[in-house]
């Protein structure tokens, strides 16, 4: 339950620092009271203390298996403090659950999490602590907000050099500690204190999940409660929704949205739009096969470019009756100040995609080097994957701007076009598939 040096010189910076933004700028004031009026809300005070019942049976349990100890009381309740409201938040803003949960669970298991253990085992005096912690700050926020400014590069290389061997003076200083401080005692001790963050925050992620599907739940019939004016209808789709698609929450927004899209107003239609979310989950799991001659599957060509990070969303229909499908925007990273944005879009009918299309829109006067490599990386790929033919290099086709070709039956169109501001312009790959 002791507090290191480090630890102690931590506390009094940020004393210092939040004591001096608040006498000095009362916007900084006025924002730090909304925070403060906002976790006092109910909905966070109850989910913060379900969190910390759910927590204290883990630690329980923990206890009871030898596994903790009185003396990790500090790390438990500097991870409660510090994680778990940014667990919270990352999870109800996670679009992609399971991809949020994977990424929770590979951050705990690794390297970075026992060097950062073995660093903050030991520490320097107090007086080093005090003047290292500032510089060590501002080295860390000039690195970060100055990587615009090529001029810097050189001051950069030499504050990272710097930092380096900071961190492995560091690190040697808390293996030297650790082997002349050696004993059984000590080494039961800090293993626990190493795998008890991982421990806890594993322990957390059941928690997660559950409370991820409840706020989607409580998202959804939100909605509908606005959507159906109707009491009766509003409580039917409840219990239909919570008997359907149970822990699918990805199905469930999606009923939400077709609901809408389909004008829903009636108890049998209320059925029907769950059967063909059924359906649609059906085809998904076992996608129909789609001659080359007529087009793609919809849920095969959502996953050509899964390699290049721009996996489609689910494969619907709009209010026109048009089925259609796009990916997240992919930033392009860079040094300039706007990343330029690749997107991918399939279009078709409800069985066939006809269409695929590869959105770029280059935010810069001069295209970088890093976006023409991954625009002809990801070109390549979706002509590879959807056609099967070589033939066809994306960066010979991109030097020859507006082009078209035709390759079996399939017309291959690029396509450039200029923004309104003239700062930059929209490239595009379509490959559609001929009429007969």
């Amino acid at each position: 339950m002791d507090i290191n040096n480090r630890e102690l010189a931590t506390v009094i910076w940020i004393v210092i620092s939040f004591t001096c933004l608040f006498y000095y700028h009362r916007s900084v004031r006025d924002s730090f009271c909304n925070v403060i009026k906002c976790f006092f809300d109910k909905k966070v005070l109850f989910v913060i203390a379900l969190s910390a019942i759910w927590m204290s049976i883990g630690v329980f349990i923990l206890y009871e298996m030898n596994a903790w100890q009185w003396n990790n009381i500090k790390t438990t309740l500097t991870w409660f403090a510090f994680s778990i409201i940014t667990m919270i938040i990352g999870v109800s803003k996670a679009e992609d659950k399971k991809k949020y949960f994977l990424s929770l669970f590979k951050e705990n298991i690794n390297i970075g999490v026992f060097l950062t253990f073995v660093i903050e085992l030991y520490s320097f005096s107090f007086f080093i602590e005090f003047i290292m912690i500032p510089i060590s700050v501002l080295f860390f926020v000039y690195i970060n907000y100055n990587s615009l400014s090529k001029n810097n590069v050189k001051i950069k290389l030499f504050i990272n050099i710097i930092m380096f061997f900071w961190m492995v003076a560091y690190f040697l200083h808390s293996i030297y500690l650790s082997i002349a401080l050696f004993n059984t005692n000590w080494l039961l001790s800090n293993l626990i204190e190493l795998f008890l963050p991982v421990i806890l925050s594993l322990i957390c992620i059941p928690f997660l999940y559950f409370l991820s599907i409840y706020m989607e739940y409580e998202r959804v019939f939100s909605s509908l409660k606005i959507y159906f004016n109707d009491d009766d209808l509003f409580k039917y789709a409840k219990k239909l929704s919570l008997k359907s698609f149970k822990l699918n929450v990805d199905y469930l927004r999606r009923w939400n949205r077709n609901l809408r899209l389909n004008q829903v107003r009636s108890k049998v239609d209320l059925e029907k739009s769950v059967c063909d979310i059924k359906k649609l989950k059906d085809l998904e799991s076992n996608p129909p096969f789609v001659s080359l001659d007529k087009g793609w599957s919809p849920y095969l060509a959502r996953n050509f470019l899964e390699k290049d990070k721009l996996v489609t969303n689910d494969y619907h229909s709009d209010c026109d009756g048009k089925w259609w499908a796009y990916s997240r925007p992919l930033l392009i990273e860079q040094e300039n100040l706007f990343s330029d944005i690749i997107t991918y879009y399939i279009y078709g009918d409800e069985n066939i995609v006809s269409e695929l299309k590869l959105k770029v829109d280059i935010n810069n006067v001069s295209i970088s080097e890093s976006t023409k490599n991954v625009i002809s990386k990801v070109f390549d790929h979706l002509l590879v994957n959807s056609t099967k033919s070589t033939s066809i290099q994306a960066s010979e086709c991109l030097m020859k701007i507006p082009f078209s070709i035709e390759v079996d039956n399939y017309i291959i169109n690029f396509t450039k076009e200029n923004f309104i501001s003239n700062k930059g312009y929209t490239l595009e790959l379509n490959i559609l598939i001929k009429l007969e």
